[in-house]
């Protein structure tokens, strides 16, 4: 198998703090994307959620009462995301790690 791209450019771009802007200028994505999750997301599931960015999907999936593992590249983000599920109580629905989407494994 061959080496993975030196992703270190792309982490740089998320660690700069970009994709806390996301929720105000995407916010039709998110009403739309969490509309989805509440039709057709009925039963309890685990969820593995790979980009996970600062984890706002990850919130509305654990409140809705899924089991998360949350997996994103920024190490900034993966942060981001353990706090505010901490602060609002949904840290134990939620395993975030710090990795590369693409070498997870079965």
């Amino acid at each position: 198998m061959s080496e993975p791209d030196d992703l270190s450019d792309i982490r740089k771009y998320y660690d700069s703090g970009i994709e806390g802007q996301r929720i105000q200028t995407h916010q039709l994505e998110f009403l739309l994307t969490t509309k989805i999750f509440e039709e057709r997301l009925k039963k309890k599931s685990r969820i593995l959620e790979l980009g996970a960015g600062s984890g706002f999907y990850t919130e509305q999936l654990a409140r809705m009462g899924h089991s998360i593992v949350a997996i994103e590249l920024s190490e900034v983000l993966c942060e981001q995301n353990r706090k505010s599920l901490t602060e609002k109580n949904l840290s134990q629905s939620a395993q975030v790690l710090a990795g590369d989407a693409r070498e997870v494994s079965t």
